[in-house]
C-alpha cells in the first residue's frame, strides 16, 4: 500500500478553503504543489487555456503531431486517448474516443 506524506507548509488553509469553495484538505494539497496565496489558488482552480504551457515543451510532441497528420492523410481510424490530471486524484479522468478523419 502506498504511503502518503503530508508536508507542513504554512498557509491560511481555512480562509482559502472558504473563499474558493473547496475543502481545507484540498487547499493544503494545492499549497503542497507550490501554489502560494489566495490569488494563485484561484488562478490554479479557474485557469484558462491561454495559461497552459506550450505542449511542444513535452518530449517528442513534434513526432506525435507528425504521426497523427500522416494517419489523417491516409484516412486511417484514430483512437485518441486523453487523460485528465486531477489534484491528488480529484477531477481526474481518462477515456478513448474513436474518430475518423472525415467525420
Amino acid at each position: 500500500m502506498a504511503k502518503w506524506m503530508v508536508y507542513h507548509k504554512k498557509e491560511d488553509f481555512m480562509g482559502i478553503a472558504r473563499a474558493c469553495g473547496i475543502s481545507p484538505v484540498l487547499a493544503r494539497v494545492i499549497r503542497n504543489r507550490d501554489v502560494i496565496g489566495m490569488e494563485a489558488t484561484r488562478r490554479y482552480l479557474d485557469g484558462t487555456m491561454d495559461m497552459l504551457h506550450d505542449p511542444y515543451l513535452l518530449p517528442d510532441m513534434d513526432r506525435a503531431v507528425s504521426l497523427l497528420e500522416e494517419k489523417i492523410r491516409q484516412g486511417r481510424d484514430l483512437c485518441l486517448l486523453y487523460i485528465g490530471h486531477g489534484i491528488a486524484g480529484l477531477r481526474g479522468r481518462s477515456g478513448c474516443q474513436a474518430s475518423r478523419p472525415d467525420q
